[in-house]
């Protein structure tokens, strides 16, 4: 997804879907990102957001997930 203030895309290629995997990939990738740009991470309804507690935890940001069928929730 597209970041909507900056307009930036962090791509990360992941094996598979597992929620074990997706959090690897996003803690690699942002890990190092400035606090004051990274706040908050929207998932969609997937089990790859699962791990989200972990993932609030090792980058201290706030995590959301969208509604059902509210797509454009998620930026």
């Amino acid at each position: 997804k597209v970041e909507r203030r900056t307009r930036q895309v962090r791509i990360s290629k992941c094996l598979n879907k597992t929620a074990l995997e997706t959090r690897n990939a996003i803690i690699d990738k942002l890990k190092d990102e400035d606090a004051e740009y990274l706040r908050t991470i929207t998932f969609d309804r997937g089990t790859e957001g699962a791990l989200h507690a972990e993932i609030a935890k090792e980058l201290g940001v706030e995590i959301f997930f969208c509604h059902a069928y509210c797509s454009w929730e998620s930026g």
